[in-house]
């Protein structure tokens, strides 16, 4: 058996290195895939679609534009904390006078 048998340090420092690189990149790319479907799905994105596609340019017809797409809370329903202004356009469409606020204002930011 000669010297070219053997596992060196050198070998092992070498693989070593490839495993903390391979999770190193692993960590990266799982950090990017995060960010961006966090971007995709961000609020901010829906809302500058949604002003692009309305063409909404002032605060009145962001007022507007809430106005047409949902209808005042009656009494027999609930309010709910925590609501996206997302899903307040999209999916319940009904509005305290509060939400409205919150939602009208989201067109500005």
């Amino acid at each position: 058996m000669d010297e070219t048998d053997s596992v060196g340090p050198s070998f092992l420092f070498t693989m070593l290195l490839k495993l903390e690189q391979s999770r190193v990149v692993f960590a990266l790319g799982f950090i990017l895939i995060f960010l961006v479907s966090g971007y995709l799905l961000s609020d901010s994105l829906f809302f500058n679609q949604l002003i692009r596609s309305n063409a909404i340019s002032i605060p009145e017809e962001a007022f507007a534009f809430v106005e047409q797409n949902t209808r005042p809370a009656t009494k027999d329903v609930k309010s709910i904390s925590g609501l996206t202004p997302r899903y307040m356009l999209t999916q319940r469409k009904i509005l305290y006078c509060d939400e409205g606020a919150i939602a009208t204002s989201d067109y500005r930011s």
